[in-house]
Parts: C-alpha cells; sequence; structure tokens
C-alpha cells in the first residue's frame, strides 16, 4: 500500500502535512486506511493505548461514518500537547499505566548528547551493534560519533578490537546496561568466530565477506559484553524467514556463558526459542511486539512458555514505537496473561499465589534481574 499516494495527488508529501492543511479531506482519506487494518494487532494496541492513556475510543472514531472531524482534531491536539512536554509525558503515562522504566536501545552518543536530559532518568539505555557489523558499508553519523569519540579509525583486527573497547568503556560510563542487535533482520543467525586473516576491514560488495566481518564483530562485542556481565537483546524472527531461526544461535550462547541472551519476538519459532531457554542457563526470552503483530500470537506465546520454561525465563516487554502503543500493548499483554493464568488456576496446573508470583516475574522481576535495575 502507497498509503501517501492520495496527499501527493493533492499536492503534499503526507497525511500529516494534508491534514495541518484541509483536516476533514485528509482524514477522509486516512480512515478507509486504518478501516483495513483495524482488526491488527498492531491498530489494537494502538487503539487501547489511546484508551488507557486519553479515555478516547478510537476504533469509534475509525470506524464511524459521521462526518464530523472534531473528534479526531480533538485527540490530534491533545496528542500534540502531551509530546510538547515529553519527559512530563513519560512521567504521566507511567502513572497512568504502572510502568517503573524504560529500556531504550540506542547509539553510543545518547550517553553523551541528549536533546532531553531528563529523559535519562527515566530509562536505561542497550547500545545498538547492528552499524559496527556494517562499519566499512555503512559509516553513519552515529559511527563517526564513535570514531571521534574514541579516537580509533580502525583499519585491522587490532584496531577495531581497541575502537570497540573503547566504545563499550563509553558506553559503561554513561550508564548503558546492555546490547541489542537485528541482523535477524537481514542474515541467517549462524555466528561462526573467524580467524583474524580471514576477516576484510574494508568495504567489500562480496556477501560471503560482509557476513564474515560481522561474525567478527558478534564475537568481540559479545566479549565485551561479558565482562561487563551486560545482557545481550537478539531478535529472532518475524522478518527474513526462515534465517531469523534462533537456533543456529547455539554455537554463540555456548562459547558465551556469562553474557544472558534475551531473545526478542520470536514469532514464529517459539518452540525453538523455548528450546534454547530451557537448555542453557543464559537464555532468555522477551514476547515483545507479538502483540503488535497479533493478540493471538502473545497468547501463544504463553501457551508454549508457560509448563515448559521456569518462571524467570522470559519478561513480557513491548518494543513500541511509542508511549501510545506500549501502554495498549501493556494493556492486552495483563489481560492476556490473566485469561490464560487463570485458566490453569481452573486447571488445577497452579495455584493462586502461584499464578501471582509468575506474573510478577513475566512483567517485572526477571527484567529487573536481567538488567540490573533497582527503583
Amino acid at each position: 500500500m502507497d498509503r501517501n499516494a492520495e496527499p501527493r495527488r493533492r499536492g503534499y508529501t503526507n497525511h500529516k502535512e494534508w491534514f495541518q492543511k484541509e483536516p476533514k479531506q485528509a482524514w477522509d482519506s486516512a480512515r478507509p486506511i486504518l478501516r483495513d487494518v483495524h482488526s491488527t494487532g498492531w491498530f489494537s494496541c494502538l487503539a487501547e493505548g489511546f484508551r488507557v492513556l486519553y479515555n478516547v475510543d478510537l476504533m469509534r472514531i475509525v470506524d464511524s461514518d459521521s462526518q464530523n472531524v472534531e473528534p479526531i482534531l480533538q485527540l490530534d491536539g491533545a496528542v500534540q500537547r502531551r509530546y510538547r512536554k515529553l519527559t512530563q509525558w513519560y512521567k504521566e503515562a507511567y502513572e497512568l499505566t504502572g510502568i517503573e522504566y524504560i529500556l531504550r536501545p540506542t547509539q553510543l552518543e545518547f550517553g553523551f548528547q541528549i536533546e532531553n536530559p531528563k529523559e535519562r532518568e527515566l530509562m536505561a539505555p542497550l547500545l545498538r551493534i547492528d552499524q559496527f557489523c556494517e562499519f566499512y558499508i555503512n559509516r553513519t553519523g552515529a559511527m563517526e560519533y564513535c570514531v571521534e569519540k574514541t579516537g580509533v579509525d580502525p583499519t585491522n583486527a587490532d584496531e577495531f578490537r581497541e575502537f570497540l573497547a573503547k566504545v563499550f568503556q563509553a558506553a559503561d560510563e554513561a550508564g548503558f546496561v546492555g546490547t541489542k542487535q537485528l541482523q535477524a533482520y537481514r542474515r541467517p543467525l549462524d555466528f561462526i568466530r573467524p580467524k583474524d586473516s580471514e576477516v576484510c576491514f574494508e568495504p567489500a560488495k562480496d556477501r560471503g565477506k560482509r557476513l564474515t566481518f560481522g561474525n567478527f564483530v558478534m564475537y568481540e562485542c559479545a566479549q565485551l559484553a561479558a565482562e561487563r556481565d551486560w545482557p545481550h537483546q537478539i531478535h529472532t524472527g518475524t522478518h527474513n524467514l526462515p534465517d531469523s531461526n534462533p537456533l543456529p544461535l547455539r554455537p554463540l550462547i555456548k562459547a558465551f556463558p556469562r553474557v544472558k541472551f534475551v531473545l526478542i519476538h520470536c514469532w514464529p519459532f517459539q518452540k525453538e526459542s523455548a528450546f534454547l531457554a530451557k537448555s542453557y542457563a543464559n537464555v532468555f526470552i522477551d514476547t515483545c511486539w507479538t502483540p503488535v503483530l497479533n493478540l493471538a500470537y502473545f497468547k501463544e506465546s504463553l501457551e508454549t512458555y508457560i509448563g515448559y520454561l521456569p518462571d524467570t525465563k522470559m519478561t513480557i516487554g513491548h518494543d513500541s514505537t511509542s508511549v501510545e502503543m506500549a501502554a495498549g500493548s501493556l494493556s492486552h499483554c495483563r489481560a492476556i496473561a490473566a485469561r490464560v493464568l487463570q485458566e490453569r488456576i481452573d486447571d488445577r496446573q497452579l495455584t493462586y499465589e502461584g499464578a501471582l508470583s509468575l506474573a510478577k516475574c513475566y512483567f517485572a522481576d526477571s527484567a529487573r534481574a536481567l538488567y540490573k535495575i533497582s527503583i
């Protein structure tokens, strides 16, 4: 779908720009697009977030045939007012939802160049390592910052190790609490440690050379994470199927027993992910984003993990793109988890006290322990 095709025909770049000038026409164009996806997990989480945070029924507004554009104008104004004071909005949303802290995957510069300094009080950053794996083919501004910060522009294995060591040291000093990557979206997860002589430390078009360089970076970052007892979040599933299957991660998992590998999303590989979490002491699962894909996928994940995994092996995160989506995802997850746990109480698989303890692990205690967060 080219959702901005109609705005361009009207002389605008996108719906937002069109809405600012002609709100009724833009909303009339956007509404059918939203109706086409209103049964999806994405829209369900977003709509539930607006219900929780704004006391507004977004589904009803979208589904209504009314020509009155006022409800969406009022909602748009409410969103804008909140986001003008971002950290205050975070705090208000915390109070409304019971969230106490955010983990935010970000670049090193976030620890030193913060646009909203008070944000830092509300969240713990995780160092993204994706761009290190593409250092020579995609020198982003974030990587240029790392070069400037460390004083190292690496051209060989030893220099790259020095570069990464200084980046991790700076991240440690800035309060980062772990690492994250999303290579699963574009490559298989069979990270095999290469010899230095096999690694190309310059731009390479050859996919094999790029994968080998990524393997080198992965192992060096895992070593640095192990030295700090940092957890490492790694995307599995959702895209790049079947190459995002987590089972090929076993050599990496076994090579670094001190690194707590947190498999995130996991759909449609819930069983494979559960097997790894069951088999290795340093593997954990975060169900984040499954509700946004489909609320049924989150329920399916719970049904897979409960009864098979130890209680402390799973966290229920959200990985959302807005405060509203996070609030809606959390609300849905609580409701679904309550139903799933109640069924187990009714079937005498759990006591009420046991179910409550399990929910505390999933929604808070396991994450606190993994990321060493104390409130």
